[in-house]
């Protein structure tokens, strides 16, 4: 077993030394498996409790597993400081993602975790939203606003809101880690981290 197919292991990872069991864990798995409990999804990513679906910390997870997948499978070396927004949306668009509704989800993304909130106010470029989030399992993922907010809260209407519905971002995540493993049990997916760095930043401990 390699360490990418150890990353997407749900299972742990045992390691004895000087007589003394570790058990090891991935980001990842500690990261999907909080997702999947604070939205009310089985161990497979299931849905099994629709009142849980649209829980912010559970799907601030789920955006914090697009960023872990990109920093591991996305080299933004070559991009200096703005490496992990590119890589952010390089992985969204890879996966098939339309780049309007990658940019949606990182801007989200940027909402939930600086604010925990639903306003991204920009400090550069065209990223100013004021977000609505749903989880029913009939709306589309992402509507766009038919006109883009100017950041003034005195002219936020519906016509200049973007809507998106969290359950399906979920799913697409869910979607995506499932492809990843697959390919990883295949030997396909690799990493441009060296063996040393992957395990140290993307994996931890648990000590006896």
């Amino acid at each position: 077993m390699s360490l990418v197919n150890d990353f997407f292991s749900t299972d742990e990872v045992i390691e004895n030394e000087n007589g003394a069991e570790y058990k090891w864990h991935s980001n990842l798995t500690a990261a999907i498996n909080d997702a999947r409990c604070y939205t009310g999804r089985d161990h497979n990513g299931q849905v099994i409790s629709e009142g849980r679906t649209g829980n912010w910390l559970g799907n601030l997870a789920y955006l914090v597993i697009i960023d872990l997948l990109s920093s591991c499978f996305i080299d933004n070396r070559p991009l200096g400081q703005r490496g992990n927004k590119a890589s952010f949306l390089a992985f969204l668009t890879r996966e098939g993602f339309a780049a309007d509704d990658a940019t949606t989800i990182y801007e989200l993304r940027c909402s939930f975790a600086h604010d925990f909130g639903l306003v991204n106010i920009a400090t550069s470029g065209n990223a100013t939203r004021k977000f609505t989030v749903s989880s029913s399992p009939t709306d589309e993922m992402i509507k766009q606003p038919a006109t883009p907010w100017d950041g003034d809260y005195g002219t936020l209407t519906a016509e200049t809101t973007t809507y998106i519905n969290l359950r399906k971002v979920a799913d697409e995540v869910e979607r995506i880690v499932g492809k990843l493993k697959a390919r990883a049990n295949e030997g396909l997916l690799r990493t441009h981290l060296d063996d040393d760095q992957f395990r140290k930043r993307f994996f931890f401990r648990v000590d006896p």
